[in-house]
């Protein structure tokens, strides 16, 4: 398999000069809708993490009480998959 060319440090591949040049012709008000967009998205990507960590936190406390009820009874073979 060949492998992939890489720049030479110091110089920007065609893709990042097309960025490039494609930010500094934008306007002002251009700009700030891009970077507006941008920490939405990152607003969404947080909530969504935190939104995770907490059906996590949930389901391990799941899991705990139900080992905890399920220690007197032999025949317990309940499975609980985290998301």
């Amino acid at each position: 398999m060949p492998r992939k060319r890489q720049p030479s440090l110091g110089r920007l591949t065609p893709a990042a000069r097309r960025k490039r040049r494609q930010r500094e012709d934008e306007t002002e008000e251009e700009q700030t809708a891009r970077q507006e967009a941008v920490r939405q998205q990152q607003s969404v990507s947080r909530s969504l993490e935190t939104e995770q960590e907490r059906r996590e936190s949930v389901c391990i406390l799941l899991v705990e009480s139900h080992q905890n009820a399920c220690t007197s009874s032999p025949r317990c073979l309940t499975i609980f998959y985290c998301p």
